[in-house]
């Protein structure tokens, strides 16, 4: 049976929203979890303090955080087209991440605190 355009984007739009409260749900869970070391005013850090992907990181902000647990990375990306995949993956708006940047990074806010204003926004997934 073909789908119509309409149950095709409600379909997608299913799809989109589970996959999103899963990788906010796991990213949640990282940030409470204790096992990630907070960085400031960039995604990671290495060992030396020296900016790096995610993947490469000891130190974190909570996107690195996210970037590291969703499965998503910066190498080779500029900054802007990865701050519209991780608000596709999350369901985040830009505004959203942006804002939670600087909760890590100017407010100086612990991981837990972040985790708990995370959980107060909504999915918003109709950046997909």
């Amino acid at each position: 049976m073909k789908l119509t355009q309409r149950q095709a984007y409600k379909l997608a739009y299913a799809r989109a929203r589970k996959r999103a409260k899963a990788n906010r749900r796991k990213w949640l869970q990282a940030l409470r979890s204790g096992k990630y070391k907070q960085a400031r005013d960039t995604l990671a850090r290495d060992d030396n303090g020296t900016a790096c992907a995610p993947e490469d990181g000891t130190s974190f902000c909570c996107l690195g955080v996210a970037a590291l647990v969703c499965g998503f990375s910066d190498r080779g990306q500029p900054g802007s087209q990865l701050l519209q995949r991780s608000c596709a993956v999350l369901g985040l708006t830009t505004g959203d991440a942006l804002r939670l940047a600087e909760r890590n990074d100017d407010k100086r806010q612990r991981f837990k605190t972040i985790a708990d204003a995370i959980e107060k926004l909504p999915l918003d997934i109709y950046q997909l």
